[in-house]
């Protein structure tokens, strides 16, 4: 059995969670992935409360991840905080934990993220160079 950060709630990650094992995009804050970039929203404000359903707060205890990188471009536009942000990309692997597929209208490709306790993810992301020009070009 994987294990997992200690902040999550029962039955989080959800049974229907599959074992991390594709490429994915993420938001970091500097040219260089470090410990910090990975830490969820729950282990970022432990002080508020939990999120209401159960399944927001466990989703709040995961990463946000996409398997497209336009998604990340229009998350990253869409959210003031998130713009001065790095995109990076990863390849997951079951040792960084699992992952389920968690869309919405605008981020059709995002993905819920949760970690394995002795996973290093910062180690497997780099900082790649894109605009938000360039993937509509392509």
């Amino acid at each position: 059995m994987k294990l997992f950060r200690n902040h999550l709630p029962p039955d989080c990650p959800p049974e229907d969670a599959k074992e991390a094992s594709e490429n994915v995009y993420m938001l970091v804050n500097d040219n260089t992935p470090k410990p910090e970039d990975f830490l969820s929203k729950r282990e970022k404000h432990r002080d508020k409360p939990p999120f209401e359903p159960n399944d927001r707060e466990c989703q709040a205890c995961g990463l946000s991840v996409y398997t497209e990188i336009s998604d990340l471009l229009n998350t990253r536009l869409r959210h003031r905080g998130f713009r001065k942000m790095k995109p990076a990309l990863g390849k997951l692997t079951s040792e960084q934990g699992v992952m389920k597929h968690t869309p919405s209208l605008d981020s059709p490709s995002h993905h819920t993220w949760w970690v394995a306790n002795d996973a290093t993810p910062w180690k497997v992301f780099q900082v790649i160079n894109v605009t938000t020009e360039s993937v509509m070009e392509s």
